[in-house]
């Protein structure tokens, strides 16, 4: 699928900046970070999302993403596969969805805290959907109570343990990488 947003501006593409084509297209960033930036378009019902083609642990939470549709947790993508927009940049169609509350921030920092229990030893990982729940269960009541509520935490959490246990990438679920679809948290770029 191609990314229409960018049809006919390959010249200007070409010429400038893809920031400054974007930006003078209408879109303006939402956020970045070290490997990406969100834009949106008033004339759009979802975002787009940059990033390097070099990051290959967000390549491996997209193909985990994809797989893995149905958990609420996870990223709805317009798009069927990220598209190359200038070489070493890459762009894919994201579901828009709002900052992370305030009253999440205590769920979401015992979160960051099971991931990094569970990611401690890559010689050892522990990236089982039943050993998150023991730890969770031990270590961390209230949210258990969160994960009983919502079935989709534990299998999204040993996703991104996985892809961490596997090399590919480093903890990274913080609040910036936290978003809402309503009242629902979901894991952006947790990697």
């Amino acid at each position: 699928m191609k990314i229409t947003e960018l049809v006919g501006i390959k010249q200007d593409l070409a010429t400038a900046s893809y920031t400054d084509v974007l930006q003078q297209k209408g879109f303006v960033a939402l956020g970045s970070g070290s490997f990406a930036t969100v834009w949106a378009h008033p004339d759009l019902d979802y975002v787009l999302k940059t990033f390097k083609a070099s990051d290959t642990s967000y390549l491996e939470w997209l193909a985990a993403c994809r797989s893995n549709q149905q958990n609420p947790f996870i990223p709805q993508f317009i798009s069927s596969k990220p598209v190359q927009v200038v070489p070493g940049i890459l762009a894919i169609r994201m579901e828009k969805l709002t900052p992370a509350t305030a009253e999440a921030k205590p769920i979401l920092d015992k979160l960051e805290d099971v991931i990094n229990e569970v990611t401690i030893d890559a010689d050892r990982p522990t990236s089982s959907a039943r050993t998150i729940s023991r730890i969770i269960k031990e270590s961390y009541p209230a949210l258990a109570d969160y994960a009983v509520a919502n079935k989709g935490l534990i299998p999204a959490i040993s996703l991104i343990a996985d892809i961490i246990n596997n090399g590919s990438g480093v903890n990274d679920l913080n609040v910036s990488n936290i978003m809402m679809r309503g009242q629902q948290m979901v894991f952006t770029d947790p990697v």
